[in-house]
């Protein structure tokens, strides 16, 4: 009887593996010589929700208002021993349209045509402001460069240049918004925890502040992983905001919101085929009072999606 129930026991396990045989592991595996091409929508907004009288009229309700839409394609033309692959291309197409702090933004490029929409001029301090249309319209004709590591972290160095850099490394995280993958093989109903930071285009330079995020795998989807996540802005315990400085602006803020978002990986060949996520958060910030006197208190409103595909 022993041995029977053993032999039984032994079948059902070869008929039913355990869960850990369904693990996967996450890990991004390009390819020297291999083509990419990446589709990526992107929306980023401001709104005010509350605005001192003294800035009343000078400042519009939506302070950053801009949907950005554009094709990367790229060659993957090196891989170190560690596995971080650096990536080469041009941006196919570019199309920006909105406004950011009293500048209207309207470009849109096609390498194939080798033409420009004319930008529109809008008379703007530089000496407090970006020229983001400027920006846009140099970044949309420029090489793209970024290297590319197992885990899917971006990284992106323009010689100097952070703001231009954080705007590309923020259009091409191939992980969205979730951080980097998880250093274990996951199967279904397995978490991890992420860590991002986004960066928000105010100014004379852009804002950065941390994402947090769980995510969790929920099965599979014709052949892909699909996973699950949560993000979070906010202090590392309780429900506090997290607060940021910007020395050029002179701005303090504290910020808090929440968001979510889903991935669809493709295990092998090892990639995110696509990815969207939204996020919204609360903004409480103070600024300097031009005529002198007690700090300025404003409040708004931040909304992001994002949503790519990534193919050969």
């Amino acid at each position: 009887m022993t041995r029977s129930l053993a032999l039984a026991a032994a079948f059902l396990v070869a008929a039913h593996p355990q869960d850990t045989t369904d693990k996967k592991e996450l890990r991004y595996g390009f390819e020297k010589g291999e083509k990419l091409k990446l589709e990526l929508k992107y929306a980023l907004g401001v709104k005010l929700d509350k605005v001192p009288d003294v800035l009343q009229g000078a400042l519009g309700e939506d302070l950053l208002d801009l949907k950005i839409e554009g094709e990367v394609q790229g060659e993957v033309t090196g891989k170190d021993e560690a596995g971080t692959v650096t990536v080469e291309g041009r941006w196919r197409t570019m199309k920006v349209k909105g406004h950011a702090m009293l500048q209207d933004i309207d470009l849109q490029h096609d390498a194939d045509k080798k033409e420009d929409k004319p930008a529109k001029k809008e008379p703007v301090d530089e000496g407090a402001f970006l020229n983001l249309q400027d920006q846009f319209r140099e970044m949309s004709t420029s090489p793209v460069k970024f290297t590319v590591d197992r885990q899917g972290k971006v990284a992106v160095d323009l010689k100097g240049d952070k703001t231009r850099s954080a705007i590309l490394s923020q259009l091409l995280a191939l992980n969205g918004l979730t951080g980097a993958l998880p250093r274990e093989k996951v199967g279904k109903g397995d978490s991890w925890k992420g860590e991002h930071v986004f960066e928000l285009p105010l100014g004379a330079a852009s804002v950065p502040f941390k994402i947090r995020s769980e995510n969790k795998v929920e099965g599979e989807e014709a052949g892909r992983v699909v996973v699950a996540s949560r993000f979070k802005v906010g202090a590392e315990e309780g429900d506090g905001p997290f607060e940021v400085q910007d020395a050029s602006l002179g701005m303090k803020m504290k910020l808090k919101g929440e968001g979510e978002g889903k991935t669809h990986f493709e295990v092998k060949p090892g990639r995110p085929a696509k990815s969207q996520g939204s996020l919204r958060v609360k903004i409480d910030a103070s600024l300097p009072n031009p005529g002198g006197g007690e700090q300025l208190d404003l409040q708004a409103t931040m909304k992001a999606e994002r949503s790519h595909t990534l193919g050969n």
